[in-house]
């Protein structure tokens, strides 16, 4: 299932605003895996495809834990969302993003700060209230499993 998160966006810089995918493996041979590089930006552009989305790019980082936010390629990601330039990031699921529940509620909270909307393949996402609680809880007994 497809969920869209829509941040609030003044009218005139929705328009402006690009859509980056984002993929991560952790390791090397996770190359040639159901997980790794290329069905991973396969899965990144089918969802963005299934939801209208245009990508401009797929950022990638390989052989990257998602326990730190210092990846060369999320830093990328994150210096272009706070310059304002991007408006969408689609991931296939928020491990992508972040092993850490610390560090996905601050990703969540800046994407929510900079109007950008956050397109998830396999999970659901709002960033209000008890849904994105929920989401947060799920998602850490997901990791435990």
């Amino acid at each position: 299932m497809t969920l869209i998160h829509k941040a609030k966006l003044p009218a005139t810089a929705s328009n402006l605003k690009i859509a980056i995918g984002y993929v991560r493996l952790a390791a090397e041979p996770q190359r040639d895996s159901q997980s790794g590089l290329t069905p991973q930006t396969e899965q990144v552009r089918a969802i963005a495809g299934a939801n209208g989305i245009d990508l401009v790019e797929v950022i990638a980082d390989t052989g990257q834990t998602g326990l730190t936010l210092k990846r060369p390629g999320l830093q990328r990601l994150l210096a272009a969302i706070e310059a304002g330039v991007i408006g969408t990031v689609v991931v296939s699921e928020l491990s992508r993003l972040s092993r850490s529940r610390s560090d996905l509620q601050r990703l969540l909270n800046l994407f929510d700060r900079c109007g950008v909307a956050l397109v998830l393949g396999t999970e659901t996402f709002d960033s209000e209230g008890a849904e994105m609680i929920f989401t947060l809880v799920a998602y850490e007994v997901t990791e435990l499993t």
